[in-house]
């Protein structure tokens, strides 16, 4: 889905799968993800972040939650993923915050997906509390 659904409030964004939506406010870009993870998905969430950093200057935050319902990306998709985002976790301007809901195991099992996803990048942290993540 594309566009902006009538039934949501009025703030830009740059994509809605049903499963992921991404959120590009001033210099803040949030991704949602309550679902499943796809390459496609991965692709599209490249172009957001692209655009998104063409279209600043200066700092920029990025964070993405990860809702309960997320499943774990199977490897190939990681793989692209990691391959895909490393543009944006290398931009020395972004400030990375993941987010991953939950106290379950599968909560703290996709921590540790978030975690190896950006491993050794330094502006990159995980959270289990979206208010913790914001500040």
């Amino acid at each position: 889905m594309t566009g902006r659904p009538s039934d949501r409030p009025s703030v830009p964004y740059f994509f809605d799968d049903g499963s992921n939506t991404v959120v590009i406010e001033g210099h803040i870009f949030v991704q949602v993800r309550r679902g499943r993870l796809t390459i496609d998905a991965v692709d599209r969430l490249v172009v957001a972040a692209r655009s998104f950093l063409a279209s600043h200057k200066g700092r920029v935050a990025a964070i993405a939650i990860l809702e309960r319902g997320a499943s774990v990306p199977e490897e190939d998709v990681r793989a692209h993923q990691h391959k895909g985002m490393a543009a944006l976790l290398d931009d020395e301007r972004v400030l990375v915050a993941g987010v991953v809901l939950g106290n379950d195991t599968g909560a703290t099992l996709r921590r540790a997906v978030a975690r190896s996803v950006a491993h050794g990048k330094r502006r990159k942290r995980t959270f289990q509390d979206v208010g913790e993540a914001v500040r």
